[in-house]
């Protein structure tokens, strides 16, 4: 992760439950998506919300579907985490977002504010059974902000 935000989680928790992909977002969406349809809650990183669009097949037609195409018989709780909005660079600040709205029906697509308001949004979204897009936005990494005592059960209400 270029912007350290995942800095040091695979010493602390195992290869098992951080692992490193190929550059390639399609595999990474479809490797979380098989994850997610055997019971695991996987976290997906797609480095740029602009390249959320090398994953848009796999999102659109295989992930935001499954649950309707098999009648509730599967699930994939797979968050997608992104960033954008930093207005700097022509390939990383451009904000497609009108199109994710319009294509990744059965998606929720999560803009927090801030950092504790990102938090209590993944904590909402790990206690669902939904795929969700989380942008976070990467000027909100600079900031310094004073968090809740309860972040690890603070959640947000989506919708």
């Amino acid at each position: 992760d270029v912007n350290l935000v995942s800095e040091g989680l695979q010493a602390k928790y195992g290869e098992l439950r951080v692992t490193d992909t190929g550059i390639r977002e399609a595999t990474i969406l479809g490797q979380a998506t098989g994850s997610a349809m055997r019971g695991l809650k996987p976290i997906c990183d797609i480095q740029y919300l602009d390249y959320l669009f090398y994953a848009l097949e796999e999102a659109s037609d295989d992930l935001a579907t499954l649950h309707w195409r098999t009648v509730g018989g599967q699930k994939a709780p797979v968050i997608i985490r992104t960033k954008g909005h930093r207005l700097v660079g022509i390939w990383h600040s451009g904000s497609p977002m009108a199109v994710l709205l319009h294509a990744l029906r059965g998606i929720y697509i999560a803009v927090p504010r801030n950092t504790t308001q990102a938090a209590g949004m993944y904590n909402t979204l790990f206690r669902g059974d939904n795929p969700a897009v989380v942008v976070e936005v990467l000027n909100g990494y600079r900031l310094k902000e004073r968090l809740p005592d309860n972040v690890g059960e603070f959640t947000v209400p989506l919708g």
